[in-house]
């Protein structure tokens, strides 16, 4: 959802989302945060978070965004409750 109020290039400006994730991987017993989990135990995870970011546009048709978001693991697979998202996307409107 953009709360920009100028129409005059579309979506641009502040902004909120929803997203979810699907991701995999490997967990080590001796990673970081020490979980009680046999070496190189796999798991599948999946998240539900918000991100917030700007989108600008310049008069030439270039597009620049930059997002921040935190999302929730809902499974439990993992022995990480949380993930931390950031995005720089540049681009070009035709």
């Amino acid at each position: 959802m953009y709360f920009q109020k100028d129409e005059q290039f579309g979506a641009k400006g502040f902004f909120v989302e929803a997203f979810t994730s699907f991701y995999t991987g490997k967990e080590d017993s001796d990673t970081l945060f020490g979980a009680d989990r046999n070496n190189n135990d796999s798991f599948f995870e999946t998240a539900f978070g918000f991100s917030f970011g700007k989108k600008w546009i310049n008069l030439k048709g270039f597009v620049f965004e930059a997002k921040l978001g935190f999302g929730r693991n809902l499974l439990g697979n993992s022995s990480i409750d949380a993930i931390i998202k950031g995005d720089l996307y540049v681009g070009y409107r035709f």
